[in-house]
Parts: structure tokens; sequence; C-alpha cells
């Protein structure tokens, strides 16, 4: 049986949502109680099984993302700024461009998740993954942005009718 590669799932996914970004492997954002995300490193690689309606995506570039025309906010385009806030966290960035946008984040229905990775010595002395992630750089990075752009507030504004939701559904089950 045909599969297709993830190439073709990014540009059927698009066909099917033409002005979503589409990212082919995504982190699911998780929150914390205060409604603001929790570290950036407990945020699980997205999965079918592990997404429901409602989750905040937050793409990662390194397996493939379409940003459609005018899915960025205008900003995005402000070199000085990203540099000044996040010069390593270029996913970061875009997240935020797209949340000041309002364009939806979206994953191809069949996205797969065995994508290669390099485990090459060298390669991991120099990578962006390493540099950011081990060191806690993109909470930091995440944190100057969301700030800078008040991406807080508008993610509590996303979150809050699931958290009513989530509450009246609670509240029915004790009755």
């Amino acid at each position: 049986m045909y599969r297709p590669n993830w190439l073709e799932l990014l540009m059927i996914a698009h066909h099917e949502h033409p002005k979503s970004i589409i990212a082919h492997r995504p982190r699911v954002m998780k929150f914390g109680d205060d409604q603001k995300p929790t570290g950036y490193n407990s945020w699980p690689l997205y999965k079918n099984a592990n997404h429901t309606e409602g989750d905040i995506l937050f793409p990662t570039s390194g397996a493939g993302v379409l940003f459609p025309p005018h899915s960025l906010h205008p900003e995005a385009l402000n070199t000085a700024r990203f540099m000044a806030l996040c010069p390593t966290g270029d996913d970061i960035f875009w997240f935020a461009m797209c949340v000041l946008q309002g364009t939806e984040i979206r994953a191809p229905s069949d996205a797969q998740t065995n994508i290669i990775d390099i485990n090459d010595e060298e390669a991991k002395k120099v990578s962006l993954w390493d540099s950011t992630n081990r060191l806690g750089t993109n909470d930091v990075m995440i944190k100057a942005v969301f700030t800078a752009y008040d991406i807080y507030s508008r993610l509590k504004a996303h979150l809050k009718p699931m958290a009513r939701n989530s509450a009246s559904a609670s509240e029915s089950n004790d009755h």
C-alpha cells in the first residue's frame, strides 16, 4: 500500500486547510495552573494519539513547516527585534507571529513521526537543539518573545473556553 512521504502529507494538509500553517512535527503545548506554558522540554512531540481538539500546536521547523502567504504577522520581518529577543529561536518567533496574525496551526492527519535524526557527535556540538534546549535557552526566549508581544494573554483567551468546558463537564459528572 502506498504511503505518501512527508512533503506530500504537507501538501495534502495545505490543500485541505489552505490558510493554516501546516507543521509536520509540531509539539503540543502544555500549560500550568496559571495558564502559562510549562517548560518547552515538557511539550511532547505531536502524535495523533496525544492531540485533542483545542490543543495549541507549536510548529518546529526541523521536520518541515508550510507557511502560506499572509500566515505570519508583518512584524515577522522585524529582524532587529527577532535578533534582540530570540536570536537562536526562529520557531519561537514564527509561532508568536502566527498567534499575532490569528493563523491556525495544523499537522497532517498522517504525520510521520519516525524522523531520522543525525547522531553525529560533532554535529551535536553545534546543533541548534543542543544550544537552546539543553541549556534552557528556549524557555528564556519564549518568555522574552511572549512578554514583548503579549502572547500570554492571547493564549489565555484561547484556553479560557476550554477551561470552562472542563469545569462544566466535571460539575455535571459530580451530580
